[in-house]
């Protein structure tokens, strides 16, 4: 008994490479980074304001999760079929996208190396 060689990658997106579903899904992932962008200039760590940090953090897995999701789609057309162009070009949206994502990651590491000293400051002021 073999395996098939090729996989039904239609059951996550209709027409492989060629999706347009895929291409809209990168788009939303896309969107929500430009948006996780806006929290996290928004975001102020001196104002306590731990709703904007939920939604930043919670938008934050929900995007990651979904690139995540998107590398492997492409991972699976590259290995299916490696001459592939269509996917090749994937690739490079799929990647400038998670660079986008990094980059607003490191703007959140530094908001939130500004809540520790935030945090900090208040809990000296309350011991003295």
């Amino acid at each position: 008994m073999g395996y098939s060689l090729t996989w039904d990658l239609d059951i996550f997106f209709k027409g492989g490479s060629s999706s347009k579903e895929f291409l809209i899904f990168l788009d939303e992932i896309n969107e929500e980074v430009k948006e996780l962008d806006r929290l996290v200039s928004n975001f102020n760590p001196v104002g306590n304001d731990e709703i904007s940090l939920i939604q930043a953090l919670d938008l934050f897995k929900n995007t990651n999760m979904k690139s995540s999701q998107a590398g492997a789609f492409i991972g699976c057309l590259e290995a299916q079929n490696a001459q592939d162009k269509k996917a090749g070009q994937l690739r490079v949206k799929q990647m400038k996208i998670v660079a986008s994502l990094k980059m607003v990651l490191s703007k959140l590491d530094e908001k939130l190396i500004q809540l520790d000293d935030a945090f900090l400051k208040k809990s000296s002021k309350k011991n003295h």
